[in-house]
């Protein structure tokens, strides 16, 4: 319940609550601000930082609360697939032509997965 745990002591005004969390988790902190800035080059970097931060909480509570965490797992295969494919496809000039049927390959692929391997 990180998300709620951290809008009460926004709230009732607790800065040691958030320096607990930036302390015992700054490994994390580092990696995941290193990705925002490998993902949006130097561009607001601390805004999206914080704007991923909440989502990610929020995400993380949704899935406490409702159960859902192994299910979504094909979501999050579906994101990373997509953005190697996309990314594989678009640089490479010989595959540059058939980005339609490798995004349906990787649909289809991944709709197998999730409907006979994930549960």
């Amino acid at each position: 319940m990180v998300f709620f745990e951290s809008v009460n002591a926004l709230l009732n005004l607790d800065p040691q609550y958030i320096i607990d969390v930036t302390m015992g988790n700054l490994y994390w902190l580092v990696m995941f601000y290193a990705i925002i800035v490998i993902l949006y080059d130097d561009k607001r970097t601390i805004y999206y930082f914080l704007i991923f931060t909440v989502y990610l909480w929020a995400f993380l509570d949704f899935v406490g609360i409702t159960g859902l965490g192994w299910g979504l797992i094909g979501g999050a295969i579906w994101i990373v697939l997509r953005i190697i494919v996309f990314e594989s496809a678009e640089n490479t000039p010989l595959l540059k032509k058939y980005l339609f049927q490798a995004w349906a390959i990787v649909a289809f692929g991944i709709l197998l997965y999730v409907a006979f391997f994930s549960r």
